[in-house]
């Protein structure tokens, strides 16, 4: 999994749910900057929770984050 794969998937899957990154941040309890960050893939690592809680908050599974 890479930080490319990461943002492809949150990209697509808020367009999908015509979310914005604020809308995912309030829905997750993470910081604004920290969605901006993995959706403009330049965030260096992410926390396994982090991805737990945006996968929940969009109804995705973690695999969705590997393809």
């Amino acid at each position: 999994m890479t930080i490319m794969n990461v943002s492809t998937t949150i990209n697509r899957v808020l367009e999908e749910h015509h979310m914005t990154a604020y809308g995912l941040s309030r829905k997750t309890g993470l910081p604004t900057a920290t969605i901006y960050q993995l959706e403009k893939g330049i965030s260096k690592d992410v926390k396994l929770s982090t991805l737990i809680k945006i996968a929940d908050a969009l109804d995705i599974s973690l695999d969705e984050f590997r393809k």
